[in-house]
């Protein structure tokens, strides 16, 4: 921490100063974006970057640094303005190509492409959220590897900028009370109270009390002029030190310094213009000429803060060797951690840990996470109130406790929303292996922050129970219908829906594998039948995604069927009914439909003919996405309306998911596409 007199007044405000131009000239070269905010945030960036934030731009992983969110991602030339001047890999180019593509600089922040970048940022509400689970981990961390001389773990801060947006999102009450819960004392928030709400005034649709409304959340809240340096010095500081999470509301004027523009609420939709901003360098001291200015004074006192911090590095990596020289078992767990090693034949490893009885494949899955946990000791997680819904009720799996965190998982109650974001902060650059779960129908409430999981190509793990409207008198609500083709929907997401133990542990095995994005396991909460009249089965071939399950006497069978999940069982059966009325019918498990794209044509041509069959697809479900497999003809019979409550075996009847249904189906579709064929080599007949 640098205090503020070091420096004087006027070099302190030539440096905020600095960051206000550079932004707007970015928006301006671009001709999109906005330079409000970044104009409005410039003196709290200034007092945060260059007194208080932890980092070392050699090192941008440094476990040690403090992390910076920006929360508002609209605001990406304030970071990107303040990356270039505190050394990191951004250089004068990359600010003049802001936005364009494939530039470092983009609207928003994305991890993995500007080194420096914590989080991918922009919907409101999500950095904020993700950033309590960085706290979690930082917590965590702590617990694990720190000793009574040795605090080198879990010893940063989170820091975030918020504006009037992520304060008004729900997701924001929900992370903001599981961080007050936890005591989450390593978050320092700075809410950047703006007159305006993107195009409007914020007072024609906000006026609570934010103050109060974090204090009740069990906050640390204050109230500061947030272009006054030394209030914001004075704060930051108050909050580094509290017992609990901090809110700053800093008042702070959009558009800050532009002499016709400030608090104008288009400032947040359009650049300042050639005139305004000629006007405004002019005000602040520049030449109005100039382009990308960065005063000799300005370069000297953040080189200056560089080596400051460079200092500080060096001296954490010193005590974090003499903690592995110290304590050679930690350091091998903590070198351990972060290489997550796979075990050969993981799939059959957990498949022995499945009992061969009757169950529901989240009973089977309970027995795979048992064995995982003893594989994994670095894999963490959160639910909601749901422990044995979930099969998550087992020995090795210990709550999360208010100011313990030796816990290996979070009940995180009933805020699914926050939930699922906090577990990406949980996940993003972290030693830990994430996982999290729900019903299936309440992905819904977690679908913002599950795609932005895969917008950052987080190695996710979820369980989704209550697969399908088998759960029946649970009744419509909460019935999944629609939450299948979403989550198929996501980009990087893939969605396992198991029929057995064999796929179940197949399910598993892939989703610890997948290391470029979230997987998402759902399971039955009423048992599966054992598969009869299936094929022998090779693992290699289930790991594929799909799989013939059940052949056909003919090379080109009349009907392929696919289905996924609890409908395999009836669809064997169905086959049996087909066969009898002279219609040939090979059973295609399809449990993974992305892991099934991605295998070579050969593969896939082998499962799925490519002439001289039709295809039916069968999964309670809604009917969306299957077209991708085939150019065949086909029917998908799924479920696109809400069913009726009642017990699971009239449900499945009235949704038509059982054996006698699905035959009835595949047999119409047979004569349609038959009496189709007719009409066709009539017509052709008729015009020859």
């Amino acid at each position: 921490m640098a205090g503020l007199k070091e420096i004087g007044k006027n070099d302190r405000k030539l440096i905020a100063n600095t960051i206000r131009i550079i932004s707007a000239e970015m928006v301006e070269e671009a001709n999109s974006g906005d330079p409000g905010f970044p104009m409005a945030c410039a003196d709290l960036a200034y007092v945060l970057w260059h007194h208080f934030l932890k980092f070392y731009p050699e090192n941008p992983n440094w476990p040690n640094r403090d992390r910076f969110i920006l929360s508002p991602g609209y605001g990406s030339a304030l970071l990107y303005t303040l990356l270039h001047l505190y050394g990191f890999e951004v250089n004068k180019e990359d600010l003049k190509n802001y936005r364009e593509m494939d530039s470092k600089t983009p609207a928003t922040p994305q991890l993995g492409i500007t080194p420096g970048i914590e989080l991918t940022t922009g919907p409101p509400g999500q950095g904020l959220a993700m950033g309590v689970g960085m706290a979690l981990t930082a917590k965590m961390r702590a617990a694990r590897f720190n000793k009574d001389s040795y605090k080198i773990f879990g010893q940063h801060n989170i820091f975030g900028l918020l504006d009037n947006g992520d304060i008004m999102e729900g997701v924001t009450s929900e992370a903001a009370s599981i961080a007050g819960h936890y005591n989450l004392d390593n978050i320092v928030y700075i809410y950047a109270k703006e007159k305006t709400v993107r195009n409007n005034e914020a007072k024609t649709c906000f006026s609570e009390n934010v103050k109060e409304k974090f204090k009740g959340h069990g906050w640390r809240a204050m109230r500061i002029n947030g272009h006054s340096h030394r209030a914001i010095h004075t704060a930051l500081k108050k909050g580094i030190a509290q017992d609990r999470p901090t809110i700053i509301i800093a008042r702070v004027h959009a558009g800050y310094g532009s002499p016709s523009r400030q608090d104008d609420p288009q400032i947040h939709n359009n650049p300042l213009g050639r005139f305004e901003l000629r006007e405004t360098k002019r005000r602040m001291g520049f030449s109005p000429s100039s382009s990308f200015y960065i005063p000799r004074e300005v370069k000297q006192m953040c080189r200056d803060r560089i080596n400051n911090l460079e200092e500080q590095y060096f001296n954490w990596l010193n005590e974090y060797n003499e903690w592995k020289n110290e304590y050679p078992e930690l350091s091998t767990e903590w070198d351990e951690k972060k290489k997550e090693k796979i075990p050969d034949d993981l799939e059959n490893v957990l498949l022995e840990n499945i009992d061969k009885g009757q169950m529901s494949t989240r009973q089977m899955s309970k027995s795979v996470f048992r064995k995982l946990m003893e594989l994994y000791p670095n894999l963490v997680g959160g639910i909601p109130a749901l422990v044995q819904d979930l099969g998550l009720d087992i020995e090795s799996i210990s709550l999360m406790k208010k100011r313990s965190f030796q816990g290996n998982m979070i009940n995180f109650g009933l805020r699914d929303h926050a939930m699922a974001a906090i577990l990406n902060g949980m996940a993003v650059n972290s030693d830990f292996i994430v996982f999290g779960g729900n019903y299936l129908s309440s992905s819904d409430y977690m679908k913002p922050a599950l795609r932005m999981a895969s917008r950052m190509n987080l190695p996710l793990k979820y369980l989704f129970t209550r697969d399908s409207c088998r759960v029946g008198q649970e009744g419509p609500s909460l019935h999944p219908v629609e939450q299948l083709t979403m989550l198929r929907s996501i980009p990087q997401m893939s969605v396992i829906r198991p029929a057995d133990r064999m796929e179940t542990a197949a399910a598993w095995s892939i989703a610890m594998q997948k290391n470029d994005g979230p997987v998402s396991v759902i399971l039955t909460s009423q048992s599966v039948p054992k598969l009869r009249g299936i094929e022998p089965r090779k693992m290699e071939d289930v790991m594929k995604g799909g799989y013939i399950a059940s052949e056909s006497r003919d090379k080109y069978p009349e009907v392929t069927v696919v289905a996924s999940g609890s409908e395999l069982k009836p669809c064997l059966e169905a086959k049996k009914t087909l066969l009898s009325y002279g219609i040939t019918v090979r059973v295609v498990s399809m449990p993974c439909r992305e892991i099934f794209m991605q295998q070579p044509r050969a593969y896939r041509n082998s499962v799925i003919p490519i002439k001289n069959s039709i295809l039916a697809v069968v999964e309670a479900s809604n009917s969306m996405g299957w077209e991708e497999l085939t150019w065949l003809p086909l029917r998908v019979i799924g479920i696109d309306e809400f069913v009726k409550s009642g017990p699971e075996e009239e449900v499945t009847e009235e949704a038509g998911m059982d054996a006698d249904s699905i035959a009835h189906e595949v047999d119409r579709f047979v004569g349609w596409i038959e009496e189709w064929e007719e009409d066709k080599d009539r017509l052709e007949d008729e015009n020859s």
